[in-house]
């Protein structure tokens, strides 16, 4: 997302709005409290997103809870951003399949590596622990599924340098588009 930002290509991305979403005084925060309780606040009485992942990625009845309580705050989001701008545009959104948004755009890519580095690089980005790593990659789509239902597929499992070209032809296929 980041080259494609710096491309000058209009980005946005799901998990952002939903980190914003559940954040004090904002639309699910209240609603994530009702529903998890408030041992799941920081002292600064913001949502640790670590205690209330460790409640939702190992139940997914939990999982769906807080989903139906976050998902259309996203949503809503991604159409503001979406009815704002004009031409080619990005959305980041790990969870397109899941939530159904598959629909709302023209084009679907997904970088894929294996996943051996998709474990590790969730274990670093995330710092969590491996089988807490394993558990969120468990409540989701296998990314070989997602490659699958993709019109294009860019490996990141080589070297940053050759994701940058893949990207970097990305955008020269999207601009003469």
């Amino acid at each position: 997302m980041k080259m494609l930002a710096e491309a000058g290509i209009p980005t946005i991305g799901a998990d952002d709005i939903a980190h914003d979403c559940i954040r004090r005084g904002k639309t699910a925060y209240r609603a994530i409290l009702s529903s998890f309780g408030l041992n799941i606040l920081k002292r600064d009485r913001q949502i640790d997103r670590k205690k209330l992942g460790r409640l939702v990625f190992g139940d997914p009845h939990q999982r769906r809870r807080l989903e139906n309580i976050v998902h259309p705050c996203v949503a809503k989001g991604l159409r503001q951003f979406i009815q704002r701008q004009q031409g080619v545009i990005a959305l980041d959104i790990p969870l397109l399949f899941e939530a159904g948004y598959e629909n709302w755009v023209d084009s679907i890519i997904v970088v894929s590596c294996t996943p051996a580095q998709q474990l590790r690089r969730l274990v670093r980005r995330n710092r969590l622990s491996g089988q807490a790593a394993r558990r969120r990659l468990a409540s989701q789509m296998p990314l070989a599924d997602k490659c699958r239902l993709a019109n294009l597929v860019l490996d990141n499992s080589r070297s940053p340098a050759s994701l940058r070209r893949q990207v970097e032809k990305l955008i020269m296929d999207l601009k003469r588009a």
